[in-house]
């Protein structure tokens, strides 16, 4: 798995400043996890037994085919007990911000991913400060209408996400319908799983890792539901270093295009593959492999460096500084004199960078998950759950009734409750099977639900 940090980017800035001793920490008052998860850690601490430690992601070690989504939260807090250094580790918390994304809790996210972010030092502050003042003249346009303006006269379109981040999955999910009427009709996901159990077909626990994730799961729905075929391009040989295995990513997307020569991609991929340029240090993306193999100039589109959180201390000071001077509340770019702002220190390497707006919360869920309205907010009352209840799934129910529920994505989960009362969950109309879980992921109810008008309860 990437990790939420690039420390190749920090490198390639911090050689045109001056580094001083002093750090300059990236804070404002820290951001606890939740009340809920706090009382997850709590039960770990009572309860770990490092014998029989579950393994490290949402797959069970006893059962390879399983999904446990508390499985890694579960072995990471009983492994923190027994190891001192792991709380010395931004990798440490880069796992934990991405396990505590599946689970729809984005306030625990972004507090681990302060902890998991790198401090920068204060002379690199200064220059970022000046360089947003150098925007001066910018504007804010959506980003949205600026993508379908820009980026559908090209073949292949690229566009990232922090793996923390299903934000990035939910902006990716909303311009489907826009590309697919724009005659793309492959899409290529760094996640899908690319071994010989991989299904494509419908969505199960064998499509891919991140996919799991509710919002991601969701994205793969919407595209078969509108024709996309799905194209698996991940390298699957391990001991491949980096600039190997995004020589592999390059020439499985070449494929496609060697195949079908009207062939229109969306790439999604994880942080830096699909940038276009090498860096000083050697750094040969997947994009740059891509467009040498094909002689395509793919369209590549940055999400990550300016979100909230960034994917290190240094973006995650950027995003600040920048959302200062120019506010937004719609996922907007940059542009001056019609031109997208192009960020440190990846002038070369996308065409544009979107800027997401902060999160706005409801009952400590982001609004974000209602995919621009297409979900409607559910309540389950507290007082209505069994005795125990931790965790909330919804599945849909035609996927429940067809697979075994160890190997199916919720529709949305929940262990966030608002003022020990409500349970939140983002649904769309349809039929659902609603499952009550306690902490040690023991199904303690099934209940059928059908939304019709949501949101006056249940």
């Amino acid at each position: 798995m990437d990790l939420c940090f690039s420390c190749i980017k920090i490198v390639s800035v911090m050689k045109k400043c001056l580094v001083l001793p002093a750090l300059f920490f990236i804070t404002t008052l820290f951001a606890q996890p939740s009340g809920s998860l706090l009382d997850f850690k709590a039960y770990t601490n009572k309860n770990c037994s490092i014998g029989n430690v579950y393994g490290k992601d949402i797959f069970m070690v006893q059962s390879p085919t399983g999904i446990n989504y508390l499985a890694p939260l579960y072995n990471a807090y009983c492994k923190e007990q027994h190891d001192d250094k792991q709380l010395a580790s931004r990798a440490y918390y880069d796992n934990l911000s991405q396990s505590v994304s599946f689970l729809g809790d984005i306030k625990s996210v972004q507090a681990y991913l302060m902890l998991c972010n790198s401090s920068i030092d204060s002379n690199l502050a200064k220059v970022l400060q000046r360089e947003v003042k150098s925007f001066s003249g910018s504007v804010m346009v959506d980003a949205r209408d600026y993508i379908r303006e820009h980026a559908f006269s090209y073949r292949v379109v690229m566009i990232n996400e922090a793996h923390c981040n299903p934000l990035h999955r939910a902006f990716t999910y909303s311009l489907l319908k826009d590309f697919y009427s724009k005659g793309f009709r492959y899409l290529a996901m760094e996640t899908f799983n690319n071994n010989s159990n991989r299904n494509l077909e419908s969505l199960t626990s064998n499509t891919g890792y991140y996919t799991n994730e509710p919002v991601g799961g969701e994205l793969v729905r919407e595209a078969q539901k509108l024709g996309f075929k799905l194209v698996a391009y991940e390298d699957t040989v391990f001991s491949h270093n980096g600039r190997q295995r995004d020589s592999v990513q390059a020439a499985h997307l070449y494929e496609v295009i060697q195949k079908d020569s009207t062939a229109k991609i969306l790439v999604h991929a994880g942080y830096g593959h699909i940038g276009k340029a090498s860096t000083v240090e050697g750094s040969m993306p997947m994009a740059y492999q891509f467009k040498k193999l094909s002689a395509i100039e793919p369209y590549c589109i940055d999400q990550t460096c300016m979100s909230e959180g960034g994917y290190d201390g240094f973006s995650s000071m950027y995003y600040k500084l920048l959302i200062k001077k120019y506010p937004v509340t719609i996922t907007s770019v940059l542009v001056r004199n019609n031109l997208p702002i192009q960020f440190l220190p990846d002038s070369d390497s996308y065409n544009i960078h979107i800027i997401h707006p902060p999160t706005i919360y409801d009952s400590g869920r982001a609004t974000w998950y209602s995919l621009n309205g297409e979900k409607q907010r559910l309540v389950i009352s507290k007082k209505d759950c069994p005795a125990g209840t931790f965790l909330i799934q919804a599945y849909y129910r035609e996927e429940f009734d067809k697979n075994e529920l160890n190997r199916i994505v919720p529709a949305d989960q929940t262990y966030l409750y608002d003022n020990g009362k409500n349970y939140i969950l983002y649904l769309k109309k349809g039929k659902y099977k609603i499952i009550f879980r306690d902490m040690a992921y023991k199904i303690l109810k099934e209940k059928n639900l059908s939304t019709r008008i949501v949101g006056a309860g249940t």
